[in-house]
């Protein structure tokens, strides 16, 4: 999970993960866009290596919505004022 702290100030972080349920809904009713709905939905899912403790297992998470949530946590991270280096070197360290 992304450090919460200055990143988001005073939101909430349940608040703004609401953001890939809201997206979801809105591209559910264009058609041909299941496959993105699911994507945008499973983004911020809770990864476990054997889908233990409510998890998924690595299987079930779509490559594309890992895609998305490592591009939306540098984005975050970024944007609370850090250089590119150090948001990769914290996002690198979060992988071990």
């Amino acid at each position: 999970m992304v450090e919460t702290g200055d990143v988001f100030g005073s939101m909430d972080y349940s608040i703004y993960t609401q953001h890939t349920e809201y997206s979801a809904k809105i591209l559910s009713k264009l058609p041909y866009f299941e496959d993105v709905c699911t994507k945008l939905s499973l983004q911020e899912a809770h990864y476990m290596d054997n889908g233990g403790d409510g998890g998924f297992a690595s299987d079930e998470i779509p490559i594309g919505a890992r895609i998305i949530k490592v591009v939306s946590d540098f984005d975050r991270l970024k944007s609370g004022g850090r250089g590119a280096g150090e948001v990769l070197a914290m996002m690198n360290l979060r992988a071990k």
